[in-house]
């Protein structure tokens, strides 16, 4: 969620006007807009080795620092093209994961769609095939998830590059 304050402050302060005039497009990958269920979790965990961590309850579902930081960016993220893409798989907690959960396997999404869309007119949400970590991960040019996340940026590019007649080159509104 830094960028997405980042493009906020810059938005607010004139001096990064020249910055933030070079910002076209923005691709998210399995970005917890929403905040993730982990993240309570996680806050369980530290609590445990006490070494609470300010920002894990910042993370977790629908706090009010997300909201209030998503609120502001959906009003900044008019002039953007932006992209969301999530997980469709889950997570398998093994190892030393389960071992904080009572040794049990957990079986998570870990940023489910509701949380990786932002939900702005205009936006591109899609699916793509595997879990949190794997989402990231291309394991050649034929992958689904390399062809999807291409085909999308190849979009970008020529909305980005090719102006329509009624807007100035290299800025989309």
């Amino acid at each position: 969620m830094a960028y997405v304050q980042a493009i906020v402050d810059a938005h607010n302060d004139g001096a990064y006007t020249p910055l933030i005039k070079n910002f076209n497009a923005i691709v998210f990958m399995g970005t917890p807009h929403r905040g993730a269920n982990l993240a309570a979790l996680l806050g369980n965990l530290l609590a445990v080795s006490f070494s609470q961590r300010k920002y894990v309850t910042q993370l977790q579902v629908n706090s009010d620092l997300i909201q209030l930081i998503l609120d502001h960016f959906r009003d900044r993220a008019k002039s953007l093209e932006l992209i969301s893409y999530h997980e469709s798989t889950e997570m398998r907690g093994i190892g030393v994961w389960a071992a904080f959960i009572n040794g049990l396997m957990f079986i998570q999404v870990i940023v489910p769609k509701e949380s990786a869309v932002i939900g702005v007119s205009g936006e591109i949400s899609s699916s793509l095939n595997g879990n949190h970590l794997e989402i990231v991960k291309f394991l050649s040019e034929e992958d689904d998830n390399y062809i999807t996340v291409a085909g999308n940026l190849s979009v970008l590019m020529r909305k980005v590059l090719i102006p329509r007649p009624d807007q100035p080159e290299g800025h989309p509104e």
